[in-house]
């Protein structure tokens, strides 16, 4: 099954994924404290402009979906490659395919923390 949005095409029918990963170690306490494993911190602009960096839980969603879901289609598997910003999100772009009050919680501005709650570590 797949779910036309925004132009791009998502295999929504394969890209759940029922299980929560185990992880195979644990953190020091103090690593543990500062960073949760598989978080993903975005900020290309953010801090420069006075607003806390994007702090992206990539676990809680690979959690949920498979690697596809995402990648290639919607993200390039690249550090840096994806040029995220809020105008783009609101266009259905990048985190705004699922992030659109139907799929996800949408973006707004009362949703704005959700996402921009960075705490450097």
């Amino acid at each position: 099954m797949a779910r036309p949005d925004s132009g791009r095409w998502v295999r929504w029918g394969l890209a759940m994924w029922p299980i929560v990963p185990v992880l195979p170690f644990a953190l020091t306490a103090a690593a543990a404290a500062n960073l949760v494993l598989g978080d993903v911190l975005m900020d290309r602009s953010s801090t420069a402009n006075g607003i806390p960096a994007v702090v992206f839980p990539h676990w809680k969603h690979r959690s949920v979906f498979r690697c596809y879901a995402c990648h290639p289609d919607i993200f390039e598997m690249r550090a840096g490659a994806n040029d995220v910003t809020m105008d783009a999100l609101g266009r259905g772009e990048f985190c705004g395919q699922c992030h659109n009050g139907r799929v996800a919680f949408a973006v707004s501005f009362d949703t704005c923390r959700t996402c921009h709650s960075s705490v450097e570590p």
